[in-house]
Formats: structure tokens, sequence, C-alpha cells
């Protein structure tokens, strides 16, 4: 009940925040704001949170990715409903389009803001819930990117049991004995190298015992982002229906349009702040400010992507004489193809880089549809080796402005984890995707997290 009340007070502060912000940008555009008073659009956030609470954001602990997803979601249905309302109320004409719009633009960042003050409030205790975790040797050891101090669950292990130390019948005592002594917000049971019919029996041996159980087995090959489960009484069982979305004309066709429009608003909003960024590299790297390189992209097609220009001019020259000399720079780079204190590496061009400014000249590769705004990170023709069999992966899709490498910790992974994460994102792809991708990069550019 703590945890519903903290989320349903967060939610409306954020959407009244909201709201006043819409109406202040209206009283910048609309003449007769003076008939819009703000009173009269409190019913919107009423609507917003009914559908917030028939999505349960209230009352579910969840990762980030979810409920960001059910953020986004919930606006879209949210602001439907009220346009539809009006329009059979016969009020449409009586509200300003202006200002409902505004208010649901501003509420597809509230992910954004829920995840800086769900992280910071879920630190006090009170929000907090001790659980009972049971895995195998694997899972113990990578428990914490699930259950660190600042998981998204608000969740705190009080006891650990290791399926491994432990025979079948000693296993259920100690759980047994865990649970008598302690009550437990909920029982996780996370196991890697176990198998799966032995995960199912160990949670019909307990579920009499616990109040919430939540598994966490290890499935990364499969597509678990497009998959629907359904339940079968007559079979006692469950299916897993998974969609293949690259398969799909429709959806293809609807990320090609929506990186072009997106991409075409963004240029020309940008358009003075890029004609100012342009000059300040132009005079800072002696008239070359734009680097061009070439990159591989869908289906293997070769295309010169644009950067605004972060090393000197014969970084290439440079680099061959530093791995030269330098057996641990080589090592780094053969390892991450990076290089953490990268001597070639301008003043400005490691502003750029922090700031992830040197990435917009991109936009124009978008405008071309040689790249999407959210994909694998563009690869040159050496790195095809590195990806080994998972190279058709990449080539299935355009590579990406931003993408799970930027929001998952960048330089702070190494070149093998990025090749999974590409082809976890092939494998999942869909809108929801690219949409919490795009929320997150955000989030992560302002943290300026991982990057160097």
């Amino acid at each position: 009940m703590k945890y519903t009340l903290f989320k349903l007070t967060l939610y409306t502060l954020l959407l009244l925040l909201n709201l006043l912000l819409a109406h202040g940008v209206a009283e910048i555009l609309l003449p007769d704001v003076y008939a819009h008073p703000t009173s009269k659009y409190l019913w919107q956030i009423m609507v917003y949170l009914l559908i917030f609470f028939y999505l349960r954001l209230f009352t579910r602990r969840m990762v980030t990715t979810s409920e960001t997803w059910l953020i986004i979601k919930g606006s879209l249905i949210a602001v439907v409903i009220s346009f539809a309302l009006l329009s059979m109320l016969k009020q449409a004409d009586q509200y300003s389009r202006l200002i409902i719009l505004t208010f649901f633009a501003l509420n597809l960042l509230l992910p954004v803001w829920v995840y800086y003050l769900k992280r910071r409030f879920l630190q006090y205790h009170r929000l907090r819930e001790r659980v009972l975790l049971i895995c195998d040797e694997e899972a113990c050891a990578d428990s914490g990117n699930w259950l660190s101090a600042d998981n998204p669950f608000g969740f705190d292990v009080g006891q650990t049991i290791n399926i491994h130390h432990h025979s079948p019948e000693g296993l259920l005592a100690a759980v047994a004995s865990a649970l008598e002594k302690e009550h437990f917000f909920a029982t996780i049971i996370m196991l890697e190298n176990t198998g799966m019919e032995h995960m199912f029996h160990l949670m019909d041996q307990i579920q009499h015992r616990v109040k919430r159980i939540l598994l966490v087995p290890r499935m990364t090959s499969l597509p678990m982002f497009n998959a629907e489960v359904f339940n079968s009484i007559n079979q006692k069982g469950l299916i897993f229906f998974v969609r293949n979305n690259l398969l799909s004309d429709s959806d293809r066709a609807f990320k090609h349009i929506s990186d072009f429009v997106l991409a075409l608003v963004l240029t020309i909003t940008l358009a003075p702040f890029l004609f100012g960024l342009y000059v300040w590299v132009w005079w800072a790297t002696d008239g070359k400010p734009i680097f061009k390189q070439e990159r591989i992209g869908q289906d293997g097609s070769i295309f010169k992507i644009y950067k605004f220009r972060t090393m000197r001019v014969d970084a290439d020259e440079e680099l061959e004489k530093i791995l030269a000399s330098d057996p641990d720079a080589r090592e780094e780079w053969e390892r991450d193809r990076k290089l953490r204190n990268d001597p070639r590496i301008t003043h400005i061009g490691s502003f750029l880089r922090r700031t992830s400014l040197d990435e917009l000249p991109q936009l124009v590769n978008v405008l071309r549809g040689q790249m999407s705004l959210v994909g694998p990170r563009p690869i040159i023709k050496q790195e095809i080796a590195d990806y080994g069999e998972y190279i058709d992966y990449y080539t299935q899709v355009r590579p990406g402005i931003t993408g799970l490498w930027q929001v998952s910790g960048r330089n702070e992974l190494s070149y093998a984890e990025r090749v999974q994460l590409d082809v976890w994102y092939v494998r999942n792809w869909s809108v929801e995707v690219d949409l919490i991708i795009l929320t997150k990069t955000i989030v992560a550019v302002l943290l300026r997290k991982g990057s160097y």
C-alpha cells in the first residue's frame, strides 16, 4: 500500500506540473488563453490517472523498460479518449487542442522523471521490500544485474539459498526454514544453468508457502519482447507466440517513414544550433569539421557516415604508431575497438563525445535512408570478423544513431557485449523497443553515462 500511494502521488504531481507547463506554452502562443484556465483541464489528469491505474502502473514493481512502454501506451490511450469524450459531449470547440496536445507531448517524457525520482525515493527503507532469493551458482553470481542496491523494484535480498549447496530434500527444508523465520514480500527463483523443468518443480514445491514468486530464467536467445503467453486450462500448459517484426512490411515501412519524419523535424529545428557547432568545429579543426568514413549498412551495403570531427586529421596514422609502441593500448584496442585515454581526441572533440553532439550530422544519413534513429552501432569493414556468426543479424536492419549499446553502458561494455546487445535488438525489434531506447537515450546523454 505504501508503494502504491507513493506511485499515485508521484504521477499526480508530475501530471499537474506538465499541465501547468502546457498552459505556460499556451500563454505564449494563444491570444485567448484567459478563456482556458488551468482548472478547466484538471479532468485531463484524472483521465491519465485512470488509464495508468488500469495498466497497473501504481501497483506493480517493474523494470524501467516495461514502465516506460506502459507510460507511453497509457498516454496515447488517454489523449485519444480525451478527444473522443470532447467530441461525444460536443465540447471540442470549448477546449484548446494546443493545451491538450502539449500536455500529451510532455507526458511522453514522464519516464525520464519517474526514473530519476523513483530511483531516489526507493532508497528509503519504508518503500523497500525484502525478498528471498533461490538461485544456482551462476545466477547467484549474476544476481546483482537484477537486484543491485538501486534496482528498479526496490527489493533487498534478505536471504540467499544456493540450490547447489543442498540436496533436493535439504533445499526444501532450507526454504521452509527461511519462510518461517521471516515474512518475505516475494520469493525469487533465478536459475541460469539449471533446466526449466527443475525451476518449475521447485516452484510447485514452494508455491503454497509464499504469496508471490518471481521466475527469472535465462532465455536471452528467445525474443521475449515480441512474445505473448497464452494459458491453456485444457492442456494445463503455456503457449509462447513469438513474432518476427522484421518480416512485417507494415512495421518496417512505419519505422522507415517515422525515421525520415523525425530526422527531418530534428534537422529543421536544430538547424541554427547545428550551424553554430559546424562553425565552432571548423574553426578548431582548421577547416575540416566533418569526419567521413565508410561503414557497413543494411544488407551489407557500404555508405559514408557523417560525424563532427573529434580527432586530429592524421588520427589513423597516429593510431598505428600508438598500437605499435604500446602493447597495453593494442590489447585494449583489439578487445574494445576503442582507447579510454585516446591521445588523438581534440579538446573540443572530448566535449562533443561526452555530450554525444558529434553524432548529430548522422541525421543526414537517416534522411538518405542509410541509417535509422535507432539500431546497431554502425561498424567498419574490419569489424565484420568480430561479429562472427552474428553478422547476419547486424545486416538485417539499418544501423542507428542510438541503440542498446548507447543506453546500456556504452564504452564501459566490452565489444563482445556490444555484439550481444545488437543481436538482442534485432531479435526483439519493435516500435515499442525503439521508443524506449529513444527515451533512455535522453537519460544516458543527460547523465553522460559511459561516454569518453
